[in-house]
């Protein structure tokens, strides 16, 4: 079974640019994508009925903001947005299938104020305490996580740990991950440096290859067998972000 995902940073904008078809292309089982920026009524027509694929949105409530949408060919037994008790609008949605459940997740950035960081903070310990419950579970989690989790997913770490998205109490969240039983997919194929999933645009960042890797595959304990193969797939472009990709065997 093969899981993409991707932050387009606006669905209409990688649609009217013909990016997206480059992952449509890909015939993936399930597609995870992050920052919609679009309500129903302004999703892409082109895209809302595609053969074979079935469309969920979680939408933010704010237009023009975060959005987590999913493409998926098999059909789940159930689509939830948030965790539970919180709808946590426009950014989390839910699939249970019948090998595992998978989580859709755009995660707050924190950057820009203190007040932009608590929300990212509580919103983690949302996130994790609801990870604590499900550990025991097949379970996969994908998105834009906001964090580089170790020094080697970034080129500067000893300047980036005074900034939003490597400070040292944002990295203990995916610590506690860890530690939950929680495997971060692509490293049990790839330790090298290097590897970024996000580059920023302007100053030929992506080039260059300046980046950070904030995307990420993490599956429970259980499933670290059932993983075939984790890729970082910088050949798609369009984004500020590239995407990633799962394979699974069951």
């Amino acid at each position: 079974m093969k899981l993409l995902s991707w932050n387009v940073n606006g669905i209409r904008a990688r649609q009217n640019g013909g990016y997206l078809k480059q992952v449509f292309d890909e015939n993936a089982d399930i597609i995870c994508i992050q920052e919609v920026k679009s309500s129903h009524e302004t999703f892409p027509e082109s895209l809302k009925n595609l053969e074979n694929y079935e469309l969920h949105l979680n939408q933010y409530s704010k237009p023009g903001f975060a959005g987590v949408a999913l493409f998926t060919k098999n059909k789940p037994v159930q689509v939830l947005n948030g965790f539970k008790g919180s709808d946590e609008a426009g950014r989390v949605l839910m699939a249970k299938f019948k090998e595992f459940k998978l989580y859709n997740i755009y995660f707050p950035s924190g950057a820009g104020s203190d007040d932009g960081l608590e929300t990212k903070f509580q919103f983690y310990e949302r996130f994790l305490n609801t990870m604590e419950e499900e550990s025991d579970e097949n379970v996969v989690i994908c998105g834009d996580f906001n964090i580089a989790h170790q020094e080697n997913d970034l080129p500067n770490p000893k300047i980036a740990c005074r900034s939003a998205g490597f400070l040292p109490e944002e990295r203990a969240f995916l610590n506690r991950l860890v530690d939950l039983g929680f495997v971060d997919s692509f490293r049990e194929f790839n330790s090298d440096p290097e590897n970024y999933s996000w580059w920023s645009y302007g100053h030929k960042c992506r080039e260059n290859n300046i980046g950070m890797r904030l995307d990420y595959f993490f599956v429970s304990e259980n499933l670290k067998g059932n993983v075939k193969d984790a890729k970082i797939r910088k050949d798609i472009t369009g984004s500020d972000h590239c995407p990633i990709e799962l394979n699974l065997v069951f």
